[in-house]
C-alpha cells in the first residue's frame, strides 16, 4: 500500500467505525470469545494480548455476543489454566443466565483447568480439542503468612 492509500485509508476511518466495532468475532452468526491465559479478577475489555484474561473483560464481551442480533450463539475459545477466586463465580453465574437466551458453548482448545474450567462447566455445551486437558475446578485464594501468636487466633481449614 502507497502512501495516497495509507492517507486514504486513515482519512475514511472515523469514529462511528470504531464504536460499531465488536470486541470480539462472528463466524457464521457465532461471536467468538477468546478466554486466554491465566485468570484475573479485572483487566478490562479488550481481548487478551499479555497473557492474561480479565473475568471483567469476559463478562463484557458476553453481554454484547447476547444482546447482539447478528449473533445466534457465543463459543468461549478457552485455553486457560485458571486463575484467581475474585469474579469466577460471578462470572460463571453470568454464563448460566446467558445461555438461557442464546447457546454458549465452551471450546478447550487446548486447556480448560481449574478456574477456567469452572467457567465452561456453566456452558450449554463443553468440547475438547484430542489433546486438550480439561478439569479440577479450584481456585487460588491467598493467604498471609501467619505468626505463631496470630495461629493461636486463627483456625485454617486447607484440602491436601
Amino acid at each position: 500500500m502507497n502512501s495516497d492509500e495509507m492517507n486514504a485509508l486513515a482519512m475514511g476511518w472515523d469514529s462511528s467505525e470504531r464504536t460499531r466495532q465488536k470486541s470480539y468475532r462472528v463466524e457464521r452468526g457465532i461471536a467468538v470469545l477468546p478466554v486466554t491465559g491465566t485468570l484475573v479478577h479485572k483487566l478490562g475489555y479488550i481481548n487478551p494480548v499479555s497473557g492474561m484474561s480479565g473475568y471483567n473483560g469476559i463478562a463484557k464481551r458476553l453481554q454484547q455476543a447476547i444482546s447482539d442480533p447478528d449473533v445466534r450463539g457465543v463459543l468461549l475459545d478457552i485455553d486457560s489454566p485458571g486463575g484467581e477466586v475474585a469474579g469466577a463465580f460471578d462470572t460463571a453465574d453470568l454464563i448460566a443466565r446467558a445461555r438461557e437466551q442464546k447457546p454458549v458453548w465452551a471450546l478447550a482448545s487446548d486447556t480448560a483447568c481449574s478456574a477456567a474450567y469452572l467457567l465452561a462447566s456453566a456452558c450449554s455445551r463443553r468440547l475438547i480439542t484430542q489433546t486438550g486437558t480439561v478439569g479440577s475446578i479450584g481456585v487460588l485464594i491467598s493467604l498471609p503468612w501467619l505468626t505463631a501468636a496470630s495461629k493461636k487466633r486463627w483456625r485454617l481449614l486447607a484440602s491436601t
